[in-house]
């Protein structure tokens, strides 16, 4: 069982420099035909979402295809008003914020 585990690890645990080069996943994403959706959930980050979204969406979804679908998924955070406000998403749910790449 124990063996089992640390197989299971060894076989998903990544670095992040393997990732580093995000024009090579944008061509292996588009060879492969396959779209990316992220999910950030949060809670009372008002102060900070609007940045974290703002990159995601500028670098990731409009300069770089690499994301389609980006959604906020609010815990009914004190700042869900906040985070509403901040993403100023094409489509507006309960769960506080999608974005769907053009």
């Amino acid at each position: 069982m124990a063996r089992d585990r640390e197989t299971w690890f060894k076989k998903r645990t990544y670095h992040h420099q393997e990732f580093a080069d995000i024009g090579r996943l944008v061509e292996m994403k588009q060879r492969q035909g396959l779209k990316i959706s992220v999910c950030l959930p949060t809670l009372n980050t008002a102060g900070t979402v609007g940045e974290i979204l703002r990159v995601f969406r500028g670098e990731l979804m409009e300069r770089r295809p690499l994301i389609d679908q980006l959604c906020i998924i609010d815990s009914r955070s004190r700042s869900a008003y906040a985070c509403r406000r901040s993403t100023r998403p094409r489509r507006l749910a309960r769960f506080c914020g999608y974005f769907a790449a053009s």
